[in-house]
């Protein structure tokens, strides 16, 4: 028994629909919520549904109220954890808050990050330390000596475009109130082609996808990608092309770009 070991328990909860959603899911939550306080963190993700599936179970994704549906389950245990332990311990994915329509909680809603791995929070973190990066260095926001910020391109995927391009257009307006003048930019939403548009988190966007979907367009000199889209310390998308052969491919530089507030605000201005 975990919690009789004095071990810390975080867990997660791969949800299907129609599967272990609804009434399944409460029991579940009712079920782990007895390993409080040996249990810290449970965090409950939409099934990943590729195109690939051919001899599966037929599962199917959340609609806008069923993800809303899933958000209040999942919310009514954290207040009460909450209430009677001091932490939520419960927390639904970021993915279920863009399908729900619903606004991405701030950062103290996620007290520690205790499930960020698992894409829990990680908009939320990243537009806080947008704000945090910003607020902390304004010396990033005084005119170069050569005055103007070099153009740049950014690609990114579905489910983050919304966000990243409110956070661009945030360091934007900044740099234009600082020093009166325009950043030159655009921003691409990719679709993932290789794994099926229901795949929308940046980390499994391949180099086939960027290249087939950027091919001919205007770069404007510098690429921004996010950098989990290759593979752990290496230039390489999951579909084994190299960051070379796409800068190739594209005919222009490109720049991977870590997920954190500091290091895309310092990307972005160049």
């Amino acid at each position: 028994d975990f919690a009789k070991a004095g071990l810390k328990i975080h867990a997660q909860i791969v949800l299907c629909k129609g599967v272990n959603d609804g009434e399944a899911l409460k029991k579940t939550l009712s079920d782990m919520y007895s390993f409080i306080p040996s249990l810290e963190s449970l965090s409950v993700v939409p099934a990943g549904l590729t195109n690939h599936r051919q001899g599966l179970y037929p599962l199917q994704t959340f609609n806008a109220p069923e993800a809303a549906a899933v958000i209040d389950t999942v919310n009514s245990f954290g207040e009460k954890a909450k209430r009677e332990y001091g932490s939520r311990v419960f927390w639904p994915a970021d993915e279920f808050f863009i399908k729900a329509g619903r606004v991405i909680p701030e950062a103290s809603y996620y007290e520690e990050f205790y499930q960020i791995e698992n894409r829990v929070g990680m908009l939320s973190s990243f537009l806080s330390e947008i704000d945090e990066a910003i607020a902390g260095e304004p010396s990033l926001f005084r005119k170069k000596i050569f005055g103007k910020i070099p153009p740049f391109s950014l690609a990114t995927g579905n489910a983050a475009y919304p966000y990243i391009y409110k956070a661009v257009e945030k360091i934007s307006s900044l740099w234009y109130n600082k020093n009166k003048l325009q950043l030159d930019y655009k921003i691409y939403c990719i679709k993932n082609d290789f794994f099926g548009n229901e795949i929308t988190v940046t980390g499994l966007l391949t180099g086939k996808d960027f290249e087939n979907q950027l091919k001919g367009k205007a770069l404007c000199g510098r690429l921004l990608i996010p950098a989990n889209c290759l593979r752990r310390d290496e230039d390489i998308f999951l579909d084994d092309m190299t960051l070379k052969e796409l800068e190739d491919k594209l005919e222009t530089k490109i720049i991977p770009v870590r997920c954190t507030g500091r290091d895309f605000v310092r990307a972005v201005l160049g």
